[in-house]
């Protein structure tokens, strides 16, 4: 038979593909005549499967050790449009109900008619950031203590 029949009936009784067949011993794997010959040389290892080829997962394993830790979630690393990371409803909330928490801090300073009037504007997004907010408050409250000196 020839070496290429030998192969293709090795690859069939060891269930491997023809690629992973190797032959060790060429010489006496010529003088094979049927698949039963075939089947004694494979169990004299003169015909062998090679191992499967597969994918290392030591760079996935390392990649997990690292977000675990913490790392590569930096702004560079984040896929997708600014509103998938974050809705502009979310940043909404996010903003309104941190200028909220800190007028209330300040609930005790203020008057209920100035407070009511610093949380419409807040509602009205008259304010950037809490540091707008908080002179704002501080303003508010100088005008207060000036109003009533006077």
């Amino acid at each position: 038979m020839s070496m290429k029949t030998i192969k293709r009936l090795s690859s069939r009784i060891m269930k491997v593909g023809v690629s992973r067949v190797k032959i060790n011993e060429p010489s006496a794997v010529k003088e094979a005549l049927t698949a039963e010959d075939v089947r004694q040389l494979i169990l004299k290892k003169s015909i062998e499967a090679k191992p499967v080829k597969s994918i290392g997962r030591l760079k996935a394993k390392l990649k997990s050790i690292k977000l675990k830790e913490g790392r590569r979630r930096g702004s560079g690393s984040k896929k997708g449009t600014g509103q998938a990371i974050m809705t502009d409803k979310e940043k909404w909330m996010q903003q309104i109900r941190s200028q909220r928490k800190m007028l209330f801090g300040y609930k005790h300073q203020l008057d209920s008619s100035d407070y009511r009037k610093l949380y419409r504007m807040i509602k009205g997004n008259s304010f950037k950031s809490r540091k707008q907010l908080f002179t704002m408050i501080q303003k508010t409250i100088q005008l207060k203590k000036d109003q009533k000196v006077v």
